[in-house]
């Protein structure tokens, strides 16, 4: 039997876009070390994809989901 051995122990999805009147875009999922209590990730998603994620309050628009325990697909 064959393991594979990840740091991450969650899959971070996010859709965010910076400025006013931006169109939200689904980016890239990637792993995280773990979820939030709400099964959210923006800080993440904010430190990954900075050019196009801004942290609210800001202008802009960002949501995630993070799914525990699971590795997101290369």
């Amino acid at each position: 039997m064959l393991f594979q051995n990840v740091n991450g122990s969650g899959c971070c999805t996010c859709t965010c876009c910076r400025g006013v009147d931006c169109t939200p875009k689904k980016q890239t999922p990637f792993n995280v070390e773990s979820c939030d209590t709400d099964n959210k990730c923006n800080d993440d998603c904010c430190r990954r994809y900075t050019d196009v994620c801004f942290p609210l309050p800001g202008p802009g628009s960002i949501d995630s989901t993070c799914e525990s325990y699971k590795i997101c697909s290369a």
